[in-house]
């Protein structure tokens, strides 16, 4: 039996049906609310920005969604920004500790002490 040729799977071209005025208009007013609200409005331009991309996209004819959250999102960033000051706040107080117990006087004994026997 004669081996056949394996055959190219179909080729779907990827299209963007969105024009440059409709994301310049998303653009600036996500800019000037993430302005206005110090960065608040963030998350919400994010999920903007995001689904009308997805939903202009289309392959083989079908649009993409986008189901993110911005609360979620704005609420994942503000845990990371707790986080960020905790980890910072936990590294000055270690330095201002340690800062004292190598002064403290019988830190000092002991390490002359460590010196001595070594």
């Amino acid at each position: 039996m004669p081996a056949t040729a394996p055959t190219a799977p179909p080729r779907s071209p990827v299209r963007l049906s969105g024009t440059g005025a409709e994301y310049f208009r998303i653009w600036v007013v996500n800019l000037l609310l993430t302005l206005v609200t110090f960065g608040v409005y963030s998350a919400w331009a994010k999920v903007r920005k995001t689904r009308y991309f997805c939903q202009n996209t289309r392959l083989d004819g079908h649009a993409f969604d986008y189901h993110g959250a911005p609360l979620a999102i704005l609420r994942g960033r503000m845990l990371a920004a707790v986080l960020l000051v905790a980890y910072s706040w936990s590294f000055d107080f270690s330095r201002t500790v340690g800062d004292f117990f190598s002064t403290h006087p019988q830190t000092q004994e002991r390490i002359e002490l460590l010196k001595k026997v070594q």
